[in-house]
């Protein structure tokens, strides 16, 4: 499996819980530690985007090398990371070579993406990338990663996943197992339930899914509220948002959270739109008659070519969802039921 990421995705963090059990590669780790052992030129972190594209072309040859040696007669799973581009000093630089892509063959593509307050985070406190990065920088370098990695897939036939960190490691293995995989789908706001009470509810329903799928979970991106929350901010009259994140908290300028807010609402629903793409159904969860937008929007862009079942204790909703729904369940069980 080939693993991209961008710097502050999270994705050396995610492949580290496999390193214990699996054969995971880090190109660019490989690449520090041929600087230093094998040529004794060690590079300083905070200087190896400085170097030419020349200068870093061998390092990486001699990584893949490394790679293809280890791995000629293996004949188990093993996971390479490595960047597939990297944004620096406002230009965009390649950080992989084609032609030992097709030397290595991946059987699996996946870029690893996160929250851009998640990723803003980790890039500030990063030596090497501290300042070097605005909000609107990294969210669309986010974007550029998932379509560089995307095309690397294409070009070697190969499938491509979006996998948001998140995801458990159940996700990434239920991949490679070839496990179905489902979207969920289900309201957010309008609900007579708190939204606390309400998440917790679906957190249950969908851990009681992922006993037989593969589940995506849109939410575990969570670059809407980061958005809200600037926004409220503002309207309060100050000038930082101060936003709780999974482990720590951050304060950041609230017009430089609002000017990537279209940035957020478009990428938000093509990412959506994308891992309904790669997985084999939608699945949706309708606890109550309320008005979701996003819900209705999913069921018809997941009909057009998944199946598309609706979990709901309602008798009717409205024609228009019944005409884009392969079949309707009450409760969750009656759904992994109807599976087998």
């Amino acid at each position: 499996m080939f693993c991209t990421g961008i710097t502050g995705s999270g994705t050396a963090d995610y492949l580290k819980q496999l390193e214990k059990t699996n054969l995971v590669y880090d190109i660019g780790r490989m690449m520090f530690e041929i600087a230093e052992k094998n040529l004794g030129a060690p590079i300083p972190r905070t200087k190896i985007l400085d170097k030419s594209d020349s200068e870093l072309a061998p390092l990486r040859a001699a990584a893949f090398e490394k790679i293809l040696r280890e791995t000629r007669d293996l004949d188990k799973p093993f996971f390479v990371r490595s960047h597939g581009s990297f944004r620096w000093k406002s230009c965009l630089r390649k950080a992989f070579d084609l032609h030992y892509l097709s030397e290595l063959k991946p059987d699996i593509f996946v870029c690893i993406v996160d929250s851009i307050a998640e990723i803003y985070h980790r890039i500030q406190t990063n030596n090497q990338w501290s300042g070097k990065l605005n909000l609107k920088e990294i969210v669309v370098w986010r974007d550029e990663e998932a379509v560089l990695t995307e095309l690397m897939a294409n070009y070697q036939s190969k499938p491509f996943y979006l996998l948001p960190f998140e995801e458990p490691l159940e996700t990434l293995f239920g991949i490679i197992e070839g496990k179905k995989r489902a979207y969920l789908s289900y309201p957010i706001t309008h609900m007579d339930k708190s939204l606390d009470e309400w998440l917790k509810e679906k957190d249950k329903q969908r851990d009681t899914l992922r006993r037989k799928l593969v589940v995506f979970d849109p939410r575990d991106i969570k670059d809407v509220e980061f958005i809200a929350s600037a926004a409220e901010a503002k309207r309060e009259g100050r000038k930082k948002v101060d936003y709780q994140l999974r482990s720590d908290a951050i304060s950041v300028d609230c017009d430089e959270v609002l000017r990537i807010e279209d940035d957020v609402k478009f990428q938000t629903v093509q990412r959506d739109f994308k891992i309904i793409d790669q997985c084999h159904m939608v699945v949706a969860l309708y606890p109550q008659s309320v008005k979701s937008q996003g819900v209705a929007d999913e069921l018809k862009y997941g009909s057009t070519h998944k199946d598309v079942f609706l979990i709901t204790p309602l008798k009717g909703i409205d024609p228009f969802t019944d005409f884009n729904i392969t079949a309707r369940y009450e409760t969750v069980d009656d759904f992994i039921r109807g599976l087998k």
